[in-house]
């Protein structure tokens, strides 16, 4: 079809408004992609129907149920929600190692820093004095390596002492 006669205001506002053709039926006629005929009717200033199945026809529409019905495997989970035990499993399965996105030991010690922060929200006091102002401390002075267990709670002079006295600089990881 003649790139011209899609252009034409008129041809565009018979198939898409009188015939009720999609863009993507009217761009199948005639060659042309469907962004381009979209790009038209804006142009135009033809009023665009609304996504979706609004403007099917009933025919359509049964056409859909029909396939739904046919293929309960797509969308079973539509218009339902999880359960509460659901909802906990899932989150528990896409936390730490178990998500994608875990960088582990190659995390930026900023985000490893605010993580630990996020996960030990509940802080003791000081293993030394009690002091409530305390700061984690790594046992194994990996900073990545967050295991509860790898974590000591000190005061910041304890601390500092800590680390001293096991001959790493005070200024090394606080």
């Amino acid at each position: 079809m003649n790139r011209e006669r899609v252009k034409n205001k008129d041809f565009l506002h018979q198939k898409y408004i009188a015939e009720k053709m999609t863009c993507a039926e009217i761009a199948i006629l005639t060659g042309i992609p469907v962004r381009t005929i979209h790009s038209w009717l804006i142009k135009f200033n033809i009023p665009r129907r609304k996504g979706g199945v609004e403007h099917w026809s009933e025919e359509q529409k049964e056409l859909r149920r029909q396939w739904n019905r046919d293929h309960p495997e797509i969308n079973r989970m539509r218009g339902k929600k999880h359960s509460e035990k659901t909802r906990k499993l899932m989150s528990e399965t896409r936390q730490r190692d178990k998500n994608s996105n875990w960088r582990g030991n190659n995390a930026k010690k900023k985000s490893a820093g605010e993580r630990t922060r996020r996960w030990f929200k509940d802080r003791e006091p000081c293993n030394v004095c009690g002091n409530p102002n305390v700061q984690r401390h790594h046992i194994d002075k990996n900073p990545y390596n967050n295991n509860p267990i790898n974590i000591q709670w000190l005061c910041p002079l304890h601390h500092k002492r800590k680390h001293l006295r096991g001959g790493v600089p005070s200024n090394a990881h606080v």
